[in-house]
């Protein structure tokens, strides 16, 4: 399974993340990724994260990064289907209250438009 995968939801771009989140590759990865929707006129993005199996700082890292980008470019951004390790973490370092959160990738694309 690739650890990025992509699909479009009309307007709103899903990106469905998966495997361990731990180098600066796939942070990288992602926020190209991010980037280059952003800058293509992307205003609504879901970060799918059901099939993350780890995540340490640099994972968490990326998705703050990612957060930062989309609200630079008055963007919206919603994580679906966290792991409970996975949003542990988020809750830990505080993330969890930055973040938009939806438990269901269905409830994640109503909150991005």
């Amino acid at each position: 399974m690739d650890m990025i995968t992509t699909s479009k939801q009309g307007d709103v771009m899903v990106v469905a993340l998966a495997g361990k989140w731990m180098s600066s590759n796939e942070a990288q990865q992602l926020a190209e990724l991010i980037r280059g929707e952003l800058m293509n006129g992307g205003k609504s993005i879901v970060l799918d994260l059901l099939h993350v199996t780890w995540m340490n700082s640099t994972g968490i890292g990326a998705l703050a990064a990612v957060l930062t980008s989309v609200r630079s470019a008055d963007a919206k951004l919603v994580l679906a289907r966290i792991p409970s390790d996975i949003q542990e973490l988020l809750d830990i370092s505080h993330l969890s209250s930055v973040f938009t959160i939806r438990t269901s990738l269905e409830e994640a694309l109503q909150a991005v438009v």
